[in-house]
């Protein structure tokens, strides 16, 4: 793919809201087939009551005090139409009809245009009564061809098949995945641009489309426009729905979006009639489950629930120290087994406590190791970095943890490390770096990155 355009866009909450339709305009003309591409920091914050810490939220709308959403707001499209548009307070939405429509954004967005038009940005809900604002990166993508690979990562997820003449938008037959979604999760989902399916069967033109709605033929055709209970899409393009219809968003050959209405996925050939449609295409899908690391390096769980949690290293070339990390679960205050950060014993007490994570302990990682663990819900985890040592030896050789000598165990709050000095950062929502040298190193927090995914919440 090629780039069209890139941009850096700052939206503010004090004057870009939704019910006032005060959109922010980025003068980004979308065309049908284009990949639009939003990324938004999400340790950036904003609200839609200032003299609320606890609604200081990000672009999905999550607080970053009770890490729950700050309510839900709702705009009805209007007259003679059912749909309507339900959303977190403070969540990033766009669209491109002028608020006729409109799409989740969150912290970020991979979306394959099905409706041409010029991007606008809004705050979603509130009424221009605060001042935080909130960068989002923006990128519009041109594909070479509509033949390119097909990306194969979607092959991880599950896949579904949506028949043209079963499951089509007109009469209401929507394929329920039974996928259940929350606000935050991932979702991904992507249909190989050269499997096809056809909106007017036997048709020269028609016979064979993607799910994008564009001729086999040339490559650049597609049958018009049809809009459905007030939401309009290409004839033959690939829709999906979390709430039965109410709303839809566009999902053609490629959608990675930040879920932003919690509902079961349903899936639909765009269509007006589909007795004369013929084909199926297969939609893979995959879900990452809502990211729980907090700014100040917590992970948050609920209780009764089970966190399956994929652990990816990185590190620089060249780095001095064998590292390894581990995980622990902690009370409220911090402490661990009733030991508190700063007991001389904490060090020696996490340590022995940590999470068994098969060969993590091992230490010696290769650059992109992958690890898998279930994480109890209910309590609060943290993380630690063994410098220059596994948990194995530092309980061995130094559990007092004093001192500048190797292997030590350091943590985020700075109270329980040998030199009280930061070694762990947030490096995003899902990313953790450590610094690994005995009175802060260089401070780059680089020496060893780990990036928490949550696969799957049971």
């Amino acid at each position: 793919m090629k780039t069209i355009q890139s941009k850096q866009i700052t939206i503010q909450a004090d004057k870009n809201c939704s019910p006032e339709k005060t959109f922010l305009d980025t003068g980004i003309a979308l065309t049908l087939g284009q990949l639009l591409i939003v990324d938004v920091d999400p340790l950036q914050t904003w609200s839609p009551y200032a003299i609320s810490p606890k609604s200081q939220v990000d672009a999905n709308g999550i607080s970053v005090v009770t890490k729950k959403i700050d309510g839900i707001y709702r705009e009805e499209i209007g007259a003679g139409s059912s749909a309507n548009f339900e959303f977190p307070f403070g969540s990033l939405i766009g669209t491109v009809d002028g608020g006729k429509t409109y799409f989740p954004v969150g912290t970020h967005l991979e979306m394959t245009v099905l409706t041409a038009g010029t991007l606008s940005l809004v705050f979603w809900g509130g009424d221009r009564n605060t001042n935080a604002g909130s960068t989002a990166k923006i990128n519009v993508l041109q594909p070479e061809n509509y033949n390119e690979n097909f990306d194969k990562d979607f092959l991880k997820g599950d896949y579904f098949d949506i028949h043209a003449k079963v499951h089509g938008v007109a009469e209401g037959t929507l394929l329920n995945t039974g996928i259940n979604l929350e606000i935050g999760d991932i979702l991904t989902m992507g249909v190989d641009s050269q499997d096809l399916w056809s909106n007017i069967w036997n048709n020269t033109t028609w016979n064979a489309v993607n799910a994008n709605g564009i001729a086999e033929s040339d490559g650049k055709s597609v049958y018009g426009t049809y809009s459905y209970n007030s939401f309009p899409f290409t004839y033959a393009s690939l829709v999906g729905t979390l709430n039965e219809g109410k709303t839809y968003f566009p999902i053609g050959t490629h959608l990675k979006m930040t879920v932003l209405t919690p509902g079961r996925l349903s899936l639909v050939c765009w269509d007006s009639v589909k007795g004369d449609n013929m084909g199926s295409v297969r939609t893979f899908v995959n879900v990452v489950r809502r990211q729980l690391i907090t700014p100040d390096g917590i992970i948050n769980t609920e209780p009764n629930k089970t966190y399956k949690v994929q652990v990816t290293v990185d590190f620089p070339v060249g780095v001095g120290y064998s590292n390894t990390f581990g995980i622990f679960a902690m009370s409220d205050d911090g402490s661990v087994a009733g030991v508190k950060p700063d007991a001389p014993n904490y060090a020696q007490t996490v340590v022995t406590n940590r999470i068994q994570i098969p060969k993590v302990d091992q230490g010696g990682y290769k650059k992109g190791d992958t690890f898998q663990c279930d994480l109890p819900g209910g309590p609060k985890y943290g993380v630690f970095l063994i410098s220059n040592g596994t948990p194995i030896e530092f309980l061995a050789k130094h559990p007092t943890n004093q001192g500048g000598e190797t292997p030590l165990a350091y943590f985020f709050n700075t109270v329980a490390n040998p030199d009280k000095i930061s070694h762990v950062r947030t490096l995003s929502s899902n990313q953790y770096g450590f610094e690994d040298q005995y009175g802060g190193g260089d401070q780059n927090f680089m020496d060893l990155v780990v990036k928490l995914e949550t696969l799957s919440v049971s």
